[in-house]
Formats: C-alpha cells, sequence, structure tokens
C-alpha cells in the first residue's frame, strides 16, 4: 500500500511539534511539583545556582554539568541542600558530530543530590560498595584504605586524599550500622566542604528526598566525631 507523497509532510512536523508540547509541559510540570514542595516544607527554591554542589569528583566532575531546582532549608534541625545535577551523555552519534554539534545530540543525565551541613572536623573522603579494581588490589597486597574491621572492608571501600586515621571516622559502632542499613548499600556517600551527600540518578521526588536526608542525617548521628574534634565511641 503506497501512501500519499503528502503523509510525511504532515505526520513527522506532526510528531516533532508533538514532542516539543510534551517535552515543555512536562518540565513546567516538574517545576511547579518542586515549587510546591519547597512551599510546603517552608525551603527557599532557585531555579539555577551555580555556587552549590561544586563538588570533586564524579559526577560533580562532569563538563558542562548544570546545576538546577536548588532547594535549600532546615531538615531534623540540619542545614540541607537538594537539587538536580544534569549534565550531556556522551553517545557514538554525539561523539561523532561534537565539532559542528556542540553536545545538541547528547542527552542529558539527570541526578538527585542531596546534602546535609555539618560542623565536623572530618577530611573529604567518599565512601561506595567495594569495586573489582579495590578488590583485585587488595588480593594483590597492595595499600588501601581501610577502617580496621574485616566485615566492613569487605563491604565497603573508602577514597581520602589524606593520611587519615579512618577508625576515628568509622569506629564499630558506624561501620555495623552502614553495615545493617540498607540505604547505605545503595547510595554512595561523599564528604566534602563541610557537607555529606548523597545522590542517585533521577529528579526531584519527596519520597526520594526524604530517604536521602534521613539516611544523611543518621550518618552523622552515628558518626562518633564531634565538632571540638573530640572521638565519642559511645
Amino acid at each position: 500500500m503506497n501512501l500519499p507523497d503528502w503523509v510525511p509532510y504532515v505526520v513527522w512536523p506532526a510528531l516533532v511539534i508533538g514532542y516539543v508540547t510534551w517535552y515543555v509541559w512536562s518540565r513546567r510540570e516538574h517545576r511547579a511539583y518542586v515549587l510546591r514542595l519547597a512551599k510546603e516544607r517552608g525551603w527557599e527554591y532557585r531555579t539555577r545556582d551555580r555556587s552549590v554542589g561544586r563538588y570533586t569528583e564524579r559526577p560533580f566532575d562532569k563538563s558542562n554539568a548544570k546545576r538546577r531546582h536548588i532547594l535549600t532549608g532546615e531538615y531534623r534541625g540540619r542545614r540541607i541542600c537538594v537539587f538536580e545535577l544534569t549534565y550531556p551523555e556522551k553517545t557514538e552519534l554525539s561523539d561523532r558530530f561534537r565539532d559542528a554539534n556542540d553536545g545538541f545530540l547528547r542527552n542529558r543525565v539527570t541526578c538527585l543530590v542531596a546534602a546535609v551541613t555539618h560542623d565536623l572536623p572530618i577530611p573529604t573522603m567518599s565512601v561506595e560498595r567495594i569495586g573489582l579494581f579495590t578488590k583485585i588490589n587488595r588480593f594483590l597486597g597492595l595499600p588501601d584504605k581501610a577502617t580496621g574491621i574485616e566485615e566492613f572492608d569487605n563491604r565497603f571501600e573508602i577514597h581520602t586524599a589524606r593520611d587519615t586515621d579512618l577508625s576515628t571516622v568509622f569506629d564499630a559502632d558506624l561501620c555495623r550500622w552502614m553495615l545493617d542499613d540498607k540505604r547505605a548499600r545503595q547510595l554512595p556517600l561523599r564528604i566534602e566542604r563541610g557537607d555529606v551527600v548523597t545522590w542517585e540518578l533521577g529528579k526531584i521526588n519527596a519520597e526520594k528526598i526524604d530517604t536521602y536526608l534521613d539516611y544523611l542525617c543518621d550518618f552523622l548521628d552515628h558518626c562518633p566525631v564531634r565538632a571540638d574534634g573530640t572521638v565519642d565511641h559511645g
């Protein structure tokens, strides 16, 4: 069955217009949702702010990363910041045309980021599930950052540039809590610039925000380090 010659000239523009309409509508709906959430919780909302979330390492060091829908306020008596981090995802097509099309053909990845401010003297570090590279290094006997608690060290890896005694931060109580808490097994953790931070793929969502912020607050509650530099092992 042969379609009339005019069909492509009608169908394709209609599809493009439909997609653009849906895209604009969905962005407006999401912004309205975030604004309602901010109003309900008494938080401040900013569309964009280049000064927030200036953390190092992935995913914050991605080129052309943007911070949007920034929420700031208080949660469980602590200062918090929640925002969406977006950055372009490389594809074969975008790489092929990147000189002529600066990122236009790249999909943008969105991460929901939550941060809780603290006043504890903890050096910059990140905690995540142990990876294959670290397992190989340990098998070969290469130097590695460890807490000395075997079960924890077999489950997690810690990255820090400073020569830090990790046992002062990750004592037996904190390590036991992280081993038992499913959030710790699912979410990365970064401590930097007076914040403890976690993130995951996705957009701002009230339920997810509560999960992330509760996890970060619980981590600080279990951390033995105090603001004056002393260590309380309970």
